[in-house]
């Protein structure tokens, strides 16, 4: 009896643990309930400019900040009348209203209700009227409020009102960009293309992904595939100037394919241009176009996964054994199951039947975290939310797919009232899901971790500084400065977020240290002497590391770099290689100079991935991305599997507090885009230079735009009537720059008494001081245009101001000489590099 009642105890803890088990396994959320994605239903939002339809918005579930909002500008005549259009796709409609704000948004221009429009066959139009408080030239935010049955829908653009010149100048910009895209399509204008273009023997004309100013006809007008626009293109003015304009125009084409499917590509041209008394200037031309994964149209071919034409550098990963891969494509998530021959959409915004618009707006991005031996994926979305449970929101949502029974399950949505350009440049550095479910990312200077399973968030480190901490290329590792100081901490942590074990690096005396980045699980950091870091006038600080090393896990140094004599200052890692900036004690400001560069190739182990990303090359569409996994995929055509949606019982959103750094941030938009965010200005510039782009503030104020000054310029008002000494001839310098300002001060007292460059100017003038050391005498000659002399020093003692350049010259103010007079151009660059390039202004 005994031993029954045992037996029946065991069979009955099986049974429960057996239960347990399969719900975990089958269930692991509530994956019984499951449904599609809810389609988009969301209004857009255009404008039309002399009849053309411009600048077509997407509409937002919260009120978002403002001054983040700038993908568009909206030009208006001095009637101030904007023609607006509302797709509304049959959405019920309440009320409509607006408001202008100022570009910080502090200021309330005005808040209108518009009452006056006409709804016909699924479209509003209305005039909106604006009252007469603009400022010719000058850019607002205007922000549309639809009040629909269940919200209201928000949508953003800067607006500008300009001269009845400035509009005809803007029209025939807008024209000759439309009628170029005309061209590119169409058969029998080569040589219309060709007197605009500036193709050179160096381009790349392998590939249709990507063409620029510098391609061949061929390449421009698509090479040997028949293309169809799907629908009408939507342009959008990105910037305008009276030097420039900048335009993109976005559609989606289609083109036979091989064996008589449609192909599918999304492709986006952007133009700089500008008129002259004869004609418009094409300054830059570049085209970017993406092929739409569809799993159906014969996509394995010679043993690999064809993704077609598109960028190298997509997101992928295999499991262990290269049976499975998991890629995204044009921002959609797939994955392909090589034992069962099965290719699964895992996630995206398009619904598969036919582009709609609003589905197929690309601003936002997947990024793969885990993908285990059977399939299942760990995976997040950053970005703004096309349809689904999130519409109109912009976050990062974390989810995880099961592979046994094909769904879905959100595991936290976290959202955010930036936009997705600016989102992506905070939360790039790190973002990181272990094995135990937990999501670490750090945002605002934030290091935060959230239990997936529980929702719980805890707070790990808080106002983390640019360059005081380094992430690993996969998340796992990170490491910070515990003093927060860049350039005087002593100790470093360092923690592996997937077991989260931890240790400390510590120095002593008068050393410090600093975190470079990781190869694989190793740390790289460098040590420098308290006496070998240097800061120039404008506060730009030299960290001459004399040592590097890479530490294992195991706190062992697995190597260290030095050499005599020889000091790094940065260091870029790519895989195991990590290429070293050098400098030498020299004569310049900072007491070092430039020397070449040198690189240390790690001992550690490299991962090898069984899954590949490859291209090759056809006839017809030129270069194509394929994937090649570990084992040639013998198969046909797979079985397409679309995922299912879990269906949620409870909230699983979480709000971050919002007590990040508040330094001040500068972003650089290129074509339409944000490229980089950074909290120094001198980085900002030449990355902008770099990219043809502008640079903005925190308060959405140009800081710079590449292009966009005078010929030529003198500024008047700034004047010597005696000699200085070299001694005083920065104190002089900072006087005049005050006193353009209209401020009368003595510089030479306050700094006698402790002031220095910046903080000088920043308590006497109402602008935005600009330490702008490192950039170029080019760069800085932008400040000069917009009326506003640039400090510069000639060695280590004697500053002058550039107040003036034309074609040849530089105009020197020199208080040494108490004149002012002029230096070639080229001799200008090869005194003020000879120094570092130490140079400040300010922007008003």
């Amino acid at each position: 009896m005994k031993k029954g009642i045992i037996k029946l105890g065991v069979l009955s803890l099986l049974f429960v643990v057996s239960l347990f088990i399969i719900s975990k396994l089958y269930n692991r959320g509530n994956a019984d309930l499951t449904t599609t994605m809810k389609e988009a239903s969301y209004p857009i939002a255009y404008f039309e400019f002399k009849e053309q339809p411009i600048n077509f918005l997407h509409g937002y579930a919260n009120e978002m900040e403002a001054n983040y909002m700038r993908d568009s500008l909206t030009i208006m005549g001095e009637d101030r009348v904007l023609p607006l259009v509302i797709k509304d796709f049959g959405s019920q409609l309440k009320g409509l209203s607006f408001e202008v704000r100022s570009l910080d948004t502090k200021r309330l221009v005005e808040s209108t209700k518009v009452n006056d429009y006409k709804l016909e066959q699924g479209v509003l139009r209305a005039d909106l009227p604006l009252k007469n408080l603009l400022e010719n030239g000058q850019d607002y935010i205007l922000i549309l409020n639809l009040e629909m049955k269940e919200n209201t829908i928000h949508y953003y653009t800067r607006i500008r009102q300009e001269t009845e010149e400035e509009l005809n100048e803007i029209s025939s910009l807008l024209t000759f960009v439309q009628e170029f895209h005309g061209w590119t399509l169409e058969d029998g204008h080569e040589d219309k293309i060709t007197t605009y273009l500036e193709t050179n023997a160096k381009s790349d004309n392998s590939s249709l992904h990507y063409v620029d100013i510098h391609s061949s006809c061929e390449q421009v007008t698509f090479g040997n595939l028949e293309i169809q626009e799907l629908d009408k293109p939507r342009v959008s003015i990105k910037e305008y100037n009276p030097v420039y304009g900048i335009f993109t125009i976005s559609y989606t084409v289609t083109t036979p394919g091989a064996d008589g499917d449609t192909e599918y590509y999304n492709v986006e041209e952007f133009y700089r241009v500008k008129k002259t008394s004869e004609r418009v200037v094409l300054l830059n031309f570049q085209r970017n176009m993406e092929e739409i994964f569809i799993g159906d149209n014969h996509i394995i071919n010679n043993g690999e996964i064809q993704l077609g034409i598109g960028d190298k550098d997509i997101e992928f990963k295999g499991n262990e054994k290269g049976s499975v891969v998991c890629f995204e494509k044009e921002g959609e998530l797939w994955s392909y199951k090589q034992e069962s021959n099965e290719l699964i959409k895992v996630f995206g915004f398009r619904s598969g039947e036919g582009i709609d618009e609003r589905e197929n707006w690309q601003q936002h991005e997947i990024q793969i975290i885990n993908v285990d031996e059977n399939g299942s994926i760990d995976f997040l979305v950053c970005g703004y939310m096309n349809r689904g449970t999130h519409e109109g929101k912009v976050g990062i949502a974390v989810y995880h797919y099961d592979t046994v029974t094909n769904t879905v399950e959100e595991e936290v949505f976290i959202p955010s009232t930036k936009s997705y350009q600016v989102l992506k440049e905070e939360v790039g550095e790190l973002l990181y899901v272990n094995e135990d479910n937990k999501l670490f990312l750090i945002l605002d200077g934030v290091f935060y971790t959230i239990d997936l399973n529980t929702r719980e968030m805890k707070v790990i480190a808080e106002n983390l500084k640019t360059g005081c901490y380094a992430a690993s290329q996969n998340g796992q590792m990170i490491g910070w400065l515990t003093d927060n100081e860049i350039n005087s901490s002593q100790e470093l942590k360092v923690l592996n977020l997937n077991n989260l074990s931890e240790y400390l690096i510590s120095i002593s005396g008068k050393e410090y240290l600093r975190p470079l980045g990781f190869v694989g699980t190793d740390i790289v950091y460098g040590i420098a002497k308290e006496e070998d870091i240097t800061k120039d006038i404008t506060g730009k600080t030299v960290f001459p590391m004399y040592s590097v090393n890479i530490m294992n896990q195991k706190k062992e140094v697995v190597k260290e770099y030095k050499q005599a004599g020889c000091y790094v200052v940065s260091a870029q890692i790519e895989d195991n290689n990590i290429k070293l900036k050098r400098v030498s004690k020299g004569e310049s400001i900072s007491g070092f100079t430039k020397i070449g560069d040198d690189q240390i190739v790690s001992n550690s182990e490299a991962s090898e991935d069984k899954v590949k990303l490859q291209s090759t090359v056809s006839d017809l569409k030129k270069k194509e991305i394929q994937i090649a996994m570990a084992n040639e995929i013998e198969e046909n055509q797979p079985k397409i599997v679309i995922s299912k949606e879990v269906l949620l019982n409870e909230e699983r959103t979480i709000e971050l507090s919002n007590n990040g750094t508040k330094a001040s941030n500068y972003l650089v938009y290129a074509k339409g885009k944000v490229v980089l965010k950074t909290n120094l200005v001198n980085e900002a510039i030449p990355y902008a230079q770099d990219q043809i782009g502008v640079v903005v503030g925190d308060r959405q104020q140009y800081i710079w735009e590449r292009g966009n000054l005078l010929v030529r310029t003198q500024l008047e008002g700034l004047s010597l009537n005696q000699t200085h000494t070299v001694n005083e001839s920065l104190g002089v310098c900072l006087t005049l720059m005050c006193q353009k300002k209209g401020r009368q001060i003595d510089a030479q007292k306050l700094l006698g008494e402790g002031g220095t460059v910046l903080s000088i100017l920043k308590e006497n003038i109402n602008a935005d001081v600009l330490s702008l050391s490192g950039c170029t005498l080019d760069e800085v000659l932008y400040f000069v245009s917009k009326g506003n002399p640039v400090l510069a020093m000639t060695d280590k003692e004697h500053a002058v101001l550039i107040v003036g350049y034309d074609e040849l010259n530089i105009s020197i103010l020199d208080p040494v000489k108490g004149n002012t007079y002029k230096v070639g151009r080229n001799d200008s660059r090869t005194m003020f590099e000879g120094t570092g390039n130490v140079f400040v202004s300010y922007i008003n």
